[in-house]
Order: structure tokens, then C-alpha cells, then sequence
């Protein structure tokens, strides 16, 4: 029997927004991504959200998958220590999504569409005189996070290699298809627009946008547990809903991987395991402990 997992996508993404100018031409490109949720965070409930979710997740299953784009929200909460060794263990692994940013796009002016995006390597906004050293391109998003962070020296190179020796593979291309192929299908069908509140067809509101990007980020999500043969995904509440929403194969192939155990622990009178963890009354060594048993 194959090893369970969990694709683990619950990670607050604050609104941006962007534009990107061909240097020397006059081709101009306009992108929004992320959620309107600036000043509306407690950043301690997120904490112990990110916590909890990870806790469950090792509880749950043999592994958990996080995209490269939220690996530097882990480490904070859970510390380089703590994530060097989930690394080793395979217990968290790590699927690099640096072409799979859900947003909204408008080329020249021209009509805003919903799209996948490259994240910004940004590699020319680091100092002339910084050297990044770790030898694989894919991962080098995660080496720029590291360093605008402060994180640098043996722990972060390690924790790069550790990554790249236990990364899972997706094919990015198919899952582009994929997702642009299922978020038509939702945009056309007006039974799903209704349920979803949205006009077809009509100017897009910044509500509108945000309600698509979620939409995107729903089937991107899918299509990558899919790629993965995960068997269960945990989104933000937002993105569970427009889940229970939809009809189709591949959205109703996987459930939500916590919500069940987080329940039964609430049954049982057991406090919430990220405030534990978080406050230091449980370790990293009493939850495996909990996993073996």
C-alpha cells in the first residue's frame, strides 16, 4: 500500500498587484493576485492555523505537501530546525509551484482574463553584490525568500538541498491545461455562476476578481493533487466553498483532509494542537510521538 498524503494549501495570499513593461517596447502587462485581507488577519489565529493544519496533516498521513510558495509561512511557525528534520523524515515534502500563481491578467490595456502566472524570481531586486549559491534554478524563488528574510548561511542551504532531494514532481504544463480547461467550464456554466454569484460576462468587479482567482486557485489546486495522486487537499474556507459547489470528477474526487479529525478532537475536549504546539506545551517530539502510535 502506497503512502497517504495530504496537499496542504491554507495559507493566507494578500492582495497584489503588478505591471511588468517590455524594456525598450510597448508591450505592457497588468496582473492582480491575492485576496483582500490586509488588516483583516490575526496574525496569532493564523499562527495557530498554519500549526494546527500541519499537526493534523502528520497525524493524518504520511506525508504532507506544501507548495514552494508557502514554505517560508512553515518555517516561520515551525523553525528551520524542526523543518530540516519533517525534510529528512519525507514527512513534509515539498512540490514547486513557480508557475502556477492564479491571477488576473490584462495584456496592453487590452480585456482582464483569468490566468496562471510566474512567480517574480526576483533575483535583479537583490543587492549587486549578494551571491546566492544553490545550484538549482527551480528552487530559487525559495532561495530570494530566504534571503529578503535574513535567512541565509548553512541552515538555509540545507534546507534547500533538503527540499530539492525530496521534492515531488508535477507535470506543470499538464496542470495548466487542466486548470484553464476546468475554470472554463465553470465561467460557462451559468448553473455554477448562479451558485457562485457572479454575472458572465459583465465588467468585472474587484469582488468578481477575487472570486475568480479563488476559483483558479480551487482548480489548481485539484489539478496538482491530482498530478500527485494525493488523497485529500485542505484550502482556505473561501475555496472549500466553491468545492461543495462544483459537480465535476476532479473537484469531487478529493475531500477536505482535517476538517473530520478536527472534529473528533473537538468532540473528545482535546485542545487545538497548533496553540499547543505554538505556545511550546507540545514538541515536535510529542506529535511523532502521537504518529507512531
Amino acid at each position: 500500500m502506497g503512502n497517504t498524503s495530504l496537499l496542504l494549501t491554507n495559507y493566507p495570499e494578500i492582495s497584489q498587484t503588478a505591471t511588468f513593461e517590455q524594456v525598450g517596447g510597448r508591450d505592457k502587462l497588468d496582473i492582480i493576485t491575492g485576496y483582500d485581507i490586509s488588516g483583516k488577519i490575526d496574525s496569532k489565529l493564523v499562527t495557530n492555523q498554519i500549526a494546527n493544519d500541519f499537526i493534523l496533516g502528520i497525524l493524518g498521513y504520511d506525508e504532507v505537501i506544501v507548495e514552494a510558495s508557502h514554505i517560508w509561512d512553515i518555517i516561520q511557525v515551525w523553525g528551520a530546525a524542526y523543518v530540516k528534520e519533517l525534510l529528512r523524515a519525507r514527512i513534509l515534502r515539498v512540490v514547486n509551484d513557480i508557475t502556477l500563481k492564479p491571477v488576473m491578467l490584462r495584456r496592453n490595456n487590452d480585456k482582464w482574463q483569468i490566468d496562471l502566472f510566474s512567480y517574480s524570481q526576483g533575483l535583479y531586486d537583490c543587492e549587486s553584490k549578494t551571491n546566492i549559491f544553490f545550484g538549482h534554478d527551480e528552487w530559487n524563488y525559495i532561495a530570494v525568500k530566504f534571503h529578503r528574510n535574513n535567512f541565509k548561511g548553512i541552515e538555509a542551504e540545507t534546507i534547500l538541498v533538503l527540499i530539492d532531494e525530496s521534492a515531488k514532481k508535477i507535470d506543470e504544463e499538464k496542470i495548466k491545461l487542466v486548470t484553464s480547461n476546468e475554470t472554463t467550464k465553470d465561467i460557462e456554466s451559468q448553473q455554477f455562476f448562479d451558485q457562485f454569484k457572479v454575472e458572465n460576462g459583465k465588467v468585472y468587479a474587484r469582488s468578481t476578481f477575487e472570486r475568480l482567482i479563488r476559483l483558479q486557485e480551487l482548480n489548481k489546486t485539484c489539478a496538482i493533487a491530482s498530478d500527485l495522486n494525493a488523497d485529500s487537499i485542505r484550502c482556505d474556507a473561501e475555496i472549500r466553498r466553491l468545492l461543495s459547489l462544483k459537480t465535476n470528477i476532479l473537484s469531487k474526487r478529493f475531500s477536505d483532509g482535517i476538517s473530520s479529525l478536527n472534529q473528533v478532537l473537538y468532540e473528545k475536549k482535546i485542545p487545538e494542537l497548533g496553540s499547543l504546539f505554538v505556545n511550546e506545551v507540545i514538541s515536535l517530539d510529542d506529535i511523532l510521538k502521537l504518529r507512531s502510535r
